[in-house]
């Protein structure tokens, strides 16, 4: 519940809360944008009351996250090129497909863990006062949608 809560604060756009911080990079490939989450984070300061210690206690955090993720990101995009150019030889094998697949799977399960491990340490970071804050914030944005790259989906919450 409560990575759920960080989860709705960190995903959430506008004067509230704070826009999706993963999406295709200003390189156009998918993964961690860290100019969106330096957005995010001066966001984040304004409207839960960060002190300067907390605002760099979670840029490190951010940082860590990317760094943990960028290996991901790299695995699910080439098994995505390697499946495109398995529908546009001329010789589909589904067996490989499959296993292409699964690796994008495995990929973005570890994706969700470290998304989870990063706005739980990053919520860990609040004072109580400020968690009550982002508790209460986070209704507004229950059942929400955005959108992940080009494939779209669910938002985490």
């Amino acid at each position: 519940m409560v990575a759920a809560i960080l989860m709705t604060l960190l995903a959430a756009g506008g004067a509230v809360a704070f826009g999706g911080g993963f999406g295709p990079k200003n390189d156009g490939r998918p993964g961690p944008d860290p100019e969106r989450h330096a957005r995010k984070l001066e966001m984040m300061s304004v409207v839960l009351d960060l002190s300067e210690s907390q605002k760099a206690q979670i840029e490190e955090v951010f940082k860590a996250g990317f760094e943990a993720a960028e290996p991901y990101h790299e695995q699910m995009r080439q098994a995505r090129e390697q499946i495109r150019d398995l529908v546009t030889s001329g010789s589909y094998d589904e067996a490989k497909v499959r296993e292409l697949a699964q690796k994008v799977s495995s990929a973005e399960v570890e994706l969700m863990v470290a998304k989870a491990r990063t706005h739980s340490q990053v919520y860990a970071l609040l004072t109580p006062e400020q968690r009550q804050k982002a508790d209460k914030l986070a209704p507004l944005f229950e059942g929400r949608r955005g959108h992940h790259g080009r494939h779209g989906g669910e938002r985490c919450r």
